[in-house]
């Protein structure tokens, strides 16, 4: 659970991250939550409808790339 999120999130300390991505399921954004928090991330969590497992990695590529960042951590 939470425990196995936090220890997950230590490998991400120290990357360069512009943006924590989640889709709309709840989980998702629960476990985006408690990793911003666990890596001290100050920008808040973006909820996108279009990060599911049903989404196609074609149209996520896509998304992503209108976004203009390079550092970005999806949550699904």
């Amino acid at each position: 659970g939470r425990e196995e999120v936090q220890k997950s999130a230590l490998h991400l300390t120290g990357k360069p991250l512009q943006r924590i991505l989640v889709s709309p399921y709840v989980r998702a954004r629960q476990t985006a939550e408690l990793v911003r928090q666990s890596l001290g991330f100050d920008a808040p969590v973006v909820t996108v409808p279009w990060l599911t497992p049903d989404s196609s990695p074609r149209q996520v590529l896509a998304q992503l790339d209108t976004l203009g960042i390079e550092d970005v951590l999806l949550v699904s």
